[in-house]
């Protein structure tokens, strides 16, 4: 059973001699049949049975059938400790009212049992200030063009189809310029770059771990210093060198010697390494250097001639430049409201209900379009511009067709040295599944990684590493150091 309690305005009448109390007390859009309904009213106990009128309906709606049942009576009512005594008008109805009927009841009464309340006037707004409602949007409606204008790179059409990486630009610089946003996607990459150089190796292993399940690990051991590394990449190696990420040559060789397919070649360079980073110590405590990387990727950026300003300025900016347009907008819904409270009852505001949630709908949309655009800032340098034609033109190269593409003198299965050096970017594009799907038809193997099992490099080698700095920086995963399996090869 449920109670539940409610405020009804309209429902008294006030007439010269007498006051009535007009009420649907069963209303006519219940869906289903209702079998037995009623409605009480409670008056004074000085109210005499002569000086009341009262009447009950049933049906569909203007039926004037009546109700089975009303009575008049005394009743007690209880109100905390105490006791009073009222006068109980009952109606009831023991028949099914059926779907679409319902209950309607009228109570005529001396006056001065209620206080009479003056009417309010229900006016409908005019037409001018819903149309001025409307136009309160007009400042964030030219703020799009704006801001589209201020965040809008103009690029050389056609883009021409380019077939290797720009030479101007770093890596990461290459991520910014592309998503305005460094990710971890961008440092896999970047990873993958600086194993292709020399200066690490990715080594996957596994060790029996119960019955048939096997543990998966990754160590990623530095071979030289990076003292030589431009600022970025210096700063990144050193971050997964750090002490707490790493461990001892000796753990390192403990933990792959479990691992019989491991070579000699491996473990000598573990034994020679700088520093060996065990990946599963990244899960879950890489956020806060890989923040500060990002930082250092936007500043180094800038510093390069990449883009006109600096991140944080342009995008505050942008920001300030937003809130004055949201100022015009606010300033004019205010003067709106308060000119309509000095004319208006709030009952009149009702009237206008479905245009102001439009226009609030409509604001919160266009306030997230403008959101976007600003993401878009700062602007690119021509630099930077050339860099986005170029790394476009290499998308659609990576893109095309296999069968278009063997028709190229840049085929990646005839220059498979091509395909390694493209492999960062193809993680960056986003493209590594599209791109790596020649690995199987390729008899060239990267030297910079090995995995367990004197499996060759394949896609799911590649996942697995990307994944494993997407677990670093979100502890969204265990590829770095669950169960799983990892497959590649070591040349």
């Amino acid at each position: 059973m449920f109670e539940i309690s409610y405020t009804i305005d309209g429902i008294l009448v006030f007439n010269e001699d007498n006051d009535a109390l007009l009420l649907d007390a069963v209303g006519f859009d219940w869906g289903v049949p209702i079998v037995e309904s009623g409605a009480t009213v409670l008056l004074p106990a000085t109210v005499d049975e002569n000086e009341l009128v009262y009447e009950c309906f049933v049906g569909q709606p203007g039926s004037t059938n009546p109700c089975d049942d009303v009575q008049v009576g005394a009743h007690t009512v209880a109100t905390g400790s105490t006791a009073s005594q009222v006068n109980q008008l009952t109606f009831a109805h023991n028949s099914n009212l059926g779907n679409g009927a319902g209950m309607t009841i009228g109570v005529t009464f001396p006056k001065g049992l209620v206080t009479e309340t003056q009417p309010i006037e229900i006016k409908p707004i005019p037409d001018v200030f819903i149309a001025w409602l409307i136009l309160s949007l007009l400042p964030l409606v030219l703020a799009v063009p704006h801001f589209y204008r201020k965040a809008k790179t103009k690029l050389l059409l056609p883009i021409v189809r380019q077939y290797d990486a720009p030479a101007d630009v770093a890596l990461y610089e290459a991520g910014l310029i592309l998503k305005h946003t460094y990710s971890t996607k961008h440092l896999a990459a970047q990873i993958i770059s600086l194993a292709q150089r020399g200066y690490l190796k990715i080594v996957h292993y596994q060790k029996e771990k119960f019955f048939f399940f096997k543990e998966s690990g990754y160590l990623y051991v530095q071979l030289r210093p990076g003292t030589d590394l431009p600022e970025f990449e210096r700063t990144l190696l050193e971050e997964l060198t750090a002490a707490k990420f790493t461990i001892t040559n000796t753990a390192a060789l403990e933990a792959i010697s479990v691992d019989h397919t491991i070579p000699d070649e491996i473990a000598n360079n573990i034994k020679s390494a700088v520093a060996v980073t065990q990946v599963k110590k990244l899960q879950n405590k890489f956020a806060k250097p890989f923040e500060r990387l990002s930082k250092l990727a936007r500043t180094n950026s800038v510093q390069n001639g990449v883009f006109v300003e600096d991140f944080t300025v342009a995008r505050l900016s942008a920001v300030f430049s937003l809130f004055r347009y949201l100022l015009l907008s606010a300033g004019s819904l205010v003067l709106l409201y308060t000119v309509l409270k000095l004319f208006y009852s709030e009952r009149s505001f009702e009237t206008i209900t479905l245009v102001t949630v439009g226009t609030c709908i409509v604001s919160a949309a266009l306030i997230a379009i403008i959101g976007l655009l600003i993401y878009q800032l700062p602007n690119l340098s021509q630099k930077g511009v050339a860099a986005k034609e170029h790394l476009l033109g290499l998308e659609q190269y990576m893109e095309v067709a296999e069968k278009e593409r063997m028709d190229f003198h840049f085929d990646p299965e005839k220059n498979p040295e091509l395909f390694e050096k493209l492999l960062p970017y193809a993680v960056l594009l986003g493209m590594q599944k599209r791109w790596i799907k020649h690995l199987d038809k390729l008899d060239h193997q990267p030297n910079w990684y090995h995995s367990s099992s004197g499996q060759q490099f394949s896609a799911t080698s590649l996942n697995s590493v990307v994944s494993s700095m997407n677990s670093s920086t979100t502890g969204a995963g265990s590829a770095g150091g669950g169960f799983g399996g990892g497959g590649g090869g070591s040349r």
